[in-house]
This record gives structure tokens, C-alpha cells and sequence, in this order.
């Protein structure tokens, strides 16, 4: 990988933290009106759409974060990132 690829690399998962983080952090700071709002209401088509986009992105950023920053046993390749030993 040269070092401009290193670089690149280096800023999308910083970028990749932030906005996680910041999705994070909105997620908690309105959690009281969600559950005034969301939770207190029968279920329908506007319920579940609104669940799916709050929630599937937290659910995906938990698996990325594991794949690429936990130790899970293996080595993950991209497509368009080639990770070398070298």
C-alpha cells in the first residue's frame, strides 16, 4: 500500500469514527422524546420505517466497527483497498 493509500485509508476510518459517533450521540440526546413519541403509539407502515432507518444503521455500524477495529481472527479485504503485508 503506498503511502498516499495509507493516508486515504487513515482519514476514511477517522471520518468512519466520527460519524458514528455523532450518530450515536443524537440517537441518546433524543431518546426521551423518542420514547414519548415512538414508543408510546400502536404499531403501522410509518412505525416501521421509522424503527428500520433509527436503528438498522446503529445495528451496521456495530458489526463495521467489530470487523475492522475488534479482533476478530481473520483479515478483511476490500475491493478497492488492498491490504499488503509489505
Amino acid at each position: 500500500m503506498s503511502n498516499n493509500d495509507a493516508a486515504a485509508w487513515n482519514i476514511a476510518q477517522r471520518m468512519f469514527v466520527a460519524a458514528s459517533t455523532f450518530m450515536i450521540y443524537d440517537h441518546l440526546i433524543t431518546i426521551d422524546q423518542e420514547v414519548a413519541w415512538f414508543w408510546s403509539g400502536k404499531w403501522n407502515v410509518s412505525r416501521l420505517l421509522f424503527f428500520s432507518i433509527r436503528y438498522l444503521p446503529e445495528i451496521d455500524i456495530v458489526i463495521i466497527m467489530f470487523i475492522y477495529y475488534g479482533n476478530v481472527g481473520f483479515r478483511v479485504s476490500l475491493p478497492l483497498v488492498q491490504m499488503d503485508d509489505a
